[in-house]
């Protein structure tokens, strides 16, 4: 089940400098890459805060796909061993993400809050 070791590997890796292109600012706010959730796409400046607060809950995620894909290969993992690994990692991610959603909601909630009370 080398495959689906390799592909949660590669899909980590993704996940992961897509996190970092969008806390660091490199990749702007666009149609196929980053979190929409709350106030997060209401302006490039609470893209980019939500994307910092969620910065390390995606990385988590991303880590958790990648152990899974090195667990499923190191094990040399029949197919439903590694499809348990796969569903079981899959529902931490999912997990995970929410927290990321959450913390990016929050603080993009807060820039656009504080950029409507200030005076024009």
């Amino acid at each position: 089940m080398g495959f689906i070791g390799v592909f949660l590997i590669a899909v980590g890796m993704i996940i992961s400098w897509a996190a970092e292109a969008t806390a660091r600012g490199r990749l702007g706010m666009n149609a196929f890459v980053g979190l929409r959730v709350g106030y997060v796409t209401h302006s490039p400046e609470a893209w980019l805060a939500g994307h910092r607060a969620a910065r390390w809950p995606t990385h988590a995620a991303a880590g958790i796909l990648a152990a899974g894909g090195i667990l499923i290969l190191v094990m040399n993992a029949s197919e439903e061993t590694a499809s348990r690994i796969a569903i079981g990692g899959s529902l931490a991610v999912l997990a995970t993400v929410m927290v990321a959603a959450k913390k990016a909601s929050r603080a993009a909630e807060l820039v656009v809050v504080q950029s409507a009370d200030k005076p024009p």
